[in-house]
């Protein structure tokens, strides 16, 4: 027979348990607890130049629609950096832009809720030579719901889109789940 004891123990290691997984699921996948995916754009020297490129970033990136896609950039650069996406587009068109100040090309819906430059760009801080920890600044797009009134259609979308910075783009893929 158990003790109520042994019971509080049995339920208090079963929810201790259940919220270690969440913790390592939220981590292992770029998720957290309300579906929201995050993302990383790193910046370092081109090599003994003093200009700056996107040297991490994830070829594909894949959000559910009405969520937040947050993109965390890191400068190791030891000058202030702009950031910016766009020149969302079909998987089939080719970006010819030279900037990233349209947020979509072509006839695709765009996916999220704010489209201006100001909402898709982030000014991220140098890393200062005496300092070892890089400047970091967060850009944050919501996805626009599916269907309804300026909805997304009610299937899975798939977006080329453009990483700007000083003229040099990145073309990682963004898939807006279902």
């Amino acid at each position: 027979m158990t003790t109520v004891r042994e019971k509080a123990m049995l339920v208090g290691g079963l929810l201790g348990g259940s919220v270690l997984a969440l913790l390592l699921a939220v981590v292992a996948f770029d998720t957290d607890i309300w579906g929201n995916t995050r993302s990383t754009i790193t910046l370092r020297p081109d090599g003994p130049s003093s200009s700056c490129i996107v040297t991490g970033k994830e070829t594909e990136i894949t959000v559910d629609k009405n969520k937040k896609l947050t993109w965390n950039v890191v400068n190791h650069c030891p000058q202030i950096q702009t950031v910016s996406v766009g020149n969302f587009r079909a998987a089939t068109e080719v970006s010819v832009a030279n900037d990233c100040a349209s947020p979509v090309l072509g006839t695709t819906p765009y996916p999220f809720t704010k489209d201006t430059l100001a909402d898709r760009q982030v000014e991220i801080p140098a890393r200062p030579a005496t300092n070892p920890n890089p400047g970091q600044k967060k850009l944050e797009l919501k996805v626009k719901p599916r269907d309804g009134d300026n909805g997304l259609p009610d299937r899975e979308l798939i977006y080329l889109f453009d990483i700007c910075l000083e003229g040099r783009k990145a073309d990682p893929r963004l898939v807006i789940d279902d």
